[in-house]
């Protein structure tokens, strides 16, 4: 998978406060700041703060405006000291930001401006004197539109976040100069549709974030030049059809999440060669069916989410290729029986959530370990079902406490209890219930 973010802002953090000796006393802490010598760092937060400091202490590497009131167009002194993290967040204020803003900080690796009122949006070439720049926060600035030569010259970036703006649409080359870009987060804006190739230089990237837009198709054009891709988020969108070729170009997938989309049916060959993924979300579509194949090829998936469509049957085979799955989520479908076969060799599974579909009875053998070489799930969820009794296999593996099984409101909570085991049975009806505990 792609790197956290976090641990990249934590090393960039540390990098630059082990780059300079400790903070030095010819300058004094500004007023409504707080300083610490060993962190390199000036701290400055509330309303009673309505513009920058004009000096800083030598030897400061970060500076961090959090709440303040400041106004009118940003500028920044010229300190003693070049910034290496620079973050103004939650101002309170509206902001103008001009082409060179930032021209007096040069040396700035890290930039988290998040959260505040931008007036007339980011100009043209804004980020162009930052040349060292690698990490820039942009995100929650109700940022309508970007300009096309937004980040021309920030070719050291590598994690760019821009989430939850209200951008409707991208310029066609507007991330051209980002040849070192590796995460780029564009999840809760409005955009609707994508330029063909607005990401064709961005060959490194590893993590795209798409999520909660309002994107009614993708197509292979757009993921073309993602070779590198691990994690792709598409959820949250109105996605209705997925193309047969769309995902072919992402060798190196690893997470892709569709959920939250309004997809009836996927092609049986939508993810072939996506050999290396671990994760797929189809949660919350329309799906009526898993199409014979869909999975075949993905031998390393180990976490699979079908739940909340209105998947009516499941095949013996559906996952005989996927050995390592640890979870499958089916709950809230439409499933009324399960093939005896379909956990076979599944040897690394620890949970399985089939509530709230139909289910009138359970095979026998669905969990027959010595038969069909099936782990027992740690977590078995079979509520809101319709079922009036638990096979004896099942019965036999819950009285030897082989795992958990989760079986409120089904018919036979409310029956009289029968024959030997019944009393862990009852047990599992209360499970996951007001009182009773759900998981381990």
């Amino acid at each position: 998978m792609a790197r956290r973010p976090e641990i990249l802002l934590l090393l960039l953090v540390l990098a630059a406060a082990a780059a300079s000796p400790s903070l030095g006393q010819t300058i004094s802490c500004p007023p409504g700041c707080t300083c610490s010598r060993s962190k390199h760092l000036v701290s400055c937060h509330g309303e009673a703060l309505t513009s920058l400091p004009a000096t800083l202490p030598d030897n400061t590497d970060m500076l961090v405006v959090r709440g303040s009131l400041l106004t009118g167009a940003l500028t920044f002194p010229c300190w003693s000291h070049p910034l290496d993290y620079l973050e103004i967040a939650g101002n309170r204020a509206a902001l103008r930001l001009a082409r060179d803003s930032f021209g007096n900080l040069p040396q700035v690796a890290v930039l988290l401006f998040s959260g505040n009122r931008v007036a007339g949006g980011l100009p043209a070439g804004l980020l162009a004197p930052l040349k060292r720049l690698r990490w820039a926060d942009l995100s929650n600035n109700s940022l309508a539109e970007l300009p096309g030569s937004l980040f021309a010259g920030a070719s050291a970036l590598g994690y760019l976040d821009l989430s939850n703006n209200a951008v409707a649409s991208l310029p066609p080359g507007i991330f051209e100069d980002l040849g070192n870009l590796d995460t780029l987060l564009l999840s809760g804006n409005n955009l609707a549709a994508l330029p063909g190739t607005v990401f064709g230089s961005l060959r490194r990237l590893e993590t795209l974030d798409l999520s909660y837009n309002r994107l009614g198709s993708v197509s292979g054009v757009h993921f073309a030049a993602l070779s590198a891709l691990k994690d792709l988020r598409l959820n949250g969108n109105f996605i209705r059809a997925i193309d047969v070729a769309v995902f072919r170009p992402l060798a190196s997938l690893e997470s892709l999440s569709l959920a939250f989309n309004a997809i009836p049916s996927v092609p049986s060959q939508a993810f072939d060669g996506l050999r290396n993924l671990t994760r797929l979300d189809l949660a919350h579509n329309n799906l009526s069916a898993v199409a014979q194949g869909l999975l075949c090829g993905m031998k390393d998936l180990e976490w699979l989410y079908l739940a909340h469509n209105s998947i009516q049957e499941i095949t013996a085979d559906i996952f005989v290729e996927n050995t390592k799955l640890k979870g499958v989520r089916l709950e809230g479908n439409a499933l009324q029986r399960l093939p005896e076969q379909m956990l076979q060799g599944l040897a690394s599974l620890e949970e399985l959530y089939l509530n709230g579909n139909r289910l009138s009875e359970l095979p026998d053998g669905l969990l027959a370990v010595d038969k069909l070489g099936v782990k027992v799930p740690v977590f078995l969820d079979l509520s809101h079902n319709e079922l009036s009794a638990v096979p004896q296999g099942i019965a036999r593996l819950l009285a030897q406490r082989m795992f958990i099984l989760i079986l409120h409101d089904n018919p036979l909570c409310s029956a009289p209890a029968q024959g030997p085991g019944e009393s862990h049975v009852r047990k599992a009806c209360k499970l996951g219930t007001r009182g009773g505990t759900a998981r381990p």
